[in-house]
């Protein structure tokens, strides 16, 4: 179960750490201050249209299939922000990370309850919002200490390393 409330954590992460880079992307890649905002925008939009339609397909076709797909995406996605050489590839790679962890969300959600009694309901699902909201406060301090030790592209290949270790402690508890 750890996994869920992980994934959880760093697709909420993702979120709020970006904010801390924008000054060193700006440099890193000779941008103006003005164009950053679709670095922020390219995952919030996609994540908020996404994650009902997700929700819906991993109804449909198995929460815990579209999980995974959802780390991959995550993680696939991360390694394209750390390697971006450009804006547009950056912003490419922010898109894939929102896709996937629109992925994530509503079937990791999915998993965590199904099976619980009613009861239990309750507990687990302010373990959830208490993990989301860990996530959104700590990112940019995770963030902040990476810029400062390595560069803006260690926060996106650290949530890469995690995502696939999440992602292999998945695919062991799920099987």
């Amino acid at each position: 179960m750890f996994y869920l409330y992980a994934s959880f954590f760093i697709s909420v992460m993702n979120v709020t750490s970006v904010k801390i880079l924008l000054p060193d992307i700006m440099h890193g890649l000779n941008v103006e201050l003005n164009w950053l905002t679709w670095v922020v925008n390219a995952y919030t939009l996609p994540l908020a249209v996404f994650i009902p339609i997700a929700g819906k397909i991993g109804d449909l076709y198995g929460a815990r299939r579209f999980f995974i797909y959802g780390l991959l995406g995550l993680a696939v996605g991360s390694l394209m922000c750390g390697a971006a050489f450009s804006l547009p590839w950056l912003i490419a790679g922010r898109i894939v990370q929102a896709l996937g962890a629109a992925l994530l969300a509503p079937n990791a959600l999915s998993i965590l309850l199904t099976g619980v009694a009613e009861s239990r309901r309750g507990r687990l699902l302010g373990i959830w919002g208490g993990v989301g909201s860990a996530g959104a406060l700590f990112g940019p301090v995770i963030s902040g200490l990476l810029v400062d030790s390595l560069t803006w592209r260690g926060s996106f290949l650290l949530i890469a390393g995690l995502t696939v270790t999440i992602y292999l402690a998945a695919r062991i508890s799920l099987s």
